[in-house]
């Protein structure tokens, strides 16, 4: 497993602290470390993915991962590697946007993936939540 990488030239400090927070969000997926994660996500956080268009809350999430897979069906393919780059952040008042270009890097190449994330974060007890979180995979 490679890791979360980035390439995020040109933020500030607290731009950058908005994109470190997705950055780990990112790690935490590839090591499937789901409490740390979910640390990251406010508790009325919403979601959309276009791999998976019914998850659409934190407590939808949740109860997904508590529910196990069916006997006979095979674990989907996850990526060994995940590359954030072309960071835009912008920040006021408590409230971050957050857009970025993700690759998603696999075993087999031919599963690799392109796809535009956008986040909205808010500052609470010092620390950003993500309130929330859009992944939407680019079709060639």
């Amino acid at each position: 497993m490679t890791g979360a990488t980035s390439h995020s030239g040109g933020l500030s400090g607290e731009q950058q602290a908005v994109f470190d927070v997705l950055l780990d969000l990112y790690d935490c997926y590839l090591v499937n470390d789901r409490g740390r994660l979910e640390a990251h996500l406010a508790d009325d956080c919403t979601l959309f993915d276009s791999s998976a268009p019914e998850l659409m809350t934190k407590a939808m999430l949740q109860a997904a991962r508590r529910t196990p897979p069916s006997a006979d069906a095979a674990p989907p393919p996850r990526p060994v590697a995940l590359d954030a780059s072309d960071p835009q952040v912008r920040v006021w008042d408590g409230w971050a946007v957050e857009t970025h270009r993700l690759d998603a890097r696999f075993d087999d190449a031919s599963l690799d993936q392109r796809l535009r994330c956008s986040s909205m974060l808010r500052r609470v007890d010092g620390r950003w939540l993500i309130e929330h979180h859009h992944e939407e995979l680019l079709r060639d």
